[in-house]
């Protein structure tokens, strides 16, 4: 009789839990799936784009870029990409898409800077679909692009 009460118990609070974490149908279901995705991208987006607002201001960075500095690059990019949350890549690279310093996973060139616009969005990766921050890199004190940072 106790292990028949305890089956139940297990099997109700099982139910219970699937209900509360999935919902009660598929259209609940999606939607918190959906509530979830939304929100861990938003929190992804804004933890990249910080990383790369610092990067991309950081006067260090931009000091060794200018004297292609690689060995310097690499140690910012590597302290930066550290202490950021989760798994991240970064690229320095210049202003023709070259890449000249990086830390993570590589994906591949980050391909020309056109303009001098931060750019957020997705593109292809080799293990699927990527989220990428992209800024310029300005030479200390103008307005001149000297690379950018992914």
């Amino acid at each position: 009789m106790a292990g028949a009460v305890a089956m139940l118990l297990v099997a109700a609070l099982g139910s219970a839990g699937i209900l509360w974490r999935l919902g009660r149908d598929a259209e609940a279901t999606a939607s918190r799936v959906e509530a979830d995705v939304r929100a861990r991208v938003a929190r992804q987006a804004g933890e990249l784009t910080s990383l790369v607002r610092s990067l991309a201001g950081d006067a260090d960075v931009a000091a060794a870029l200018s004297r292609r500095n690689q060995q310097a690059l690499f140690d910012r990019i590597e302290q930066a990409a550290r202490a950021a949350a989760g798994d991240v890549a970064v690229t320095v690279a210049t202003p023709e898409g070259t890449a000249v310093a990086w830390s993570g996973r590589p994906q591949g060139e980050p391909g020309r800077m056109v303009d001098a616009a931060p750019t957020l969005g997705v593109a292809p990766g080799t293990l699927g679909l990527r989220l990428v921050h992209a800024a310029p890199i300005f030479a200390p004190g103008t307005q001149t692009v000297i690379g950018s940072v992914s």
